[in-house]
């Protein structure tokens, strides 16, 4: 009788906790997920802009990309904070459209990726203008580095 009891009881409890957890992931859905992949998008395109050793000529529009950058990914942060996201822990970044035409180009790919993963519908107004503010700063790093490429070949 006494094990009825207690398979009875669990039996009420997973029954009464399905519905909870079925909410709980229909909540979770409702957070912007992408915010810390694009920090990591946007992180190492400024590494791979702040590794130029010899290239004076581009030097100036590669610091400008840089600084927009440093904002986006400090808007991100905001972002992600608002949105409960934990950013000590950045996923790597998107390597799937990699090529050997060399760094800006491939910094130039991942702040579009940065871009592209802020496109996802966004729920709490806070976050929005956020995200919004950070899609606009990847916009002015890009263009900064295609300035850059610019530069580079003429």
């Amino acid at each position: 009788m006494h094990r009825r009891l207690k398979i009875s009881m669990m039996a009420t409890a997973l029954a009464l906790a399905l519905p909870l957890a079925a909410r709980a992931q229909d909540d979770w859905r409702h957070h912007h997920p992408h915010y810390v992949q694009a920090m990591s998008d946007v992180s190492m395109a400024y590494q791979l802009l702040r590794r130029a050793h010899g290239d004076p000529p581009a030097r100036p529009a590669e610091e400008q990309a840089m600084a927009a950058i440093e904002e986006a990914y400090q808007t991100l942060q905001n972002a992600a904070a608002i949105d409960r996201r934990n950013i000590d822990d950045l996923p790597p970044p998107d390597d799937s459209t990699y090529d050997q035409r060399g760094r800006l180009y491939r910094a130039v790919d991942l702040l579009r990726d940065a871009r592209e993963q802020l496109d996802a519908a966004e729920f709490d107004s806070d976050a929005r203008g956020l995200r919004d503010r950070a899609k606009r700063q990847i916009l002015d790093a890009a263009d900064a580095t295609k300035e850059a490429i610019r530069i580079m070949r003429y």
